[in-house]
């Protein structure tokens, strides 16, 4: 089974047929030769979940992993030395 990279509008995407389905999955790089690296080395872990039968058909396996991890109940900013304090709605759309 074979995965493809494709340039789209200037970022890559993977993109295979797995049991009559097709699946595309942004990369989340821009087209370079560091881009290319990364793209072709998440080719290949999927080609050999496909053929382990080890394949994650959600993808979130082979999606790029959040580096900063967001506070979504808080309000929280790096310069605060206290834990987060609850706060409103509004008041997260205000810090967004």
């Amino acid at each position: 089974m074979k995965v493809t990279i494709e340039n789209h509008e200037g970022s890559l995407r993977l993109r295979w047929r797995y049991h009559g389905k097709r699946y595309t999955l942004a990369c989340g790089v821009a087209d370079s030769a560091i881009g290319r690296g990364l793209a072709r080395q998440k080719a290949s872990q999927i080609e050999a979940d496909l053929i382990t039968g080890q394949f994650d058909h959600t993808l979130l396996r082979y999606k790029p992993r959040i580096l900063v991890k967001r506070e979504q109940h808080g309000c929280y900013h790096p310069w605060m030395k206290t834990d987060p304090q609850p706060c409103g709605s509004s008041t997260l759309l205000k810090i967004r």
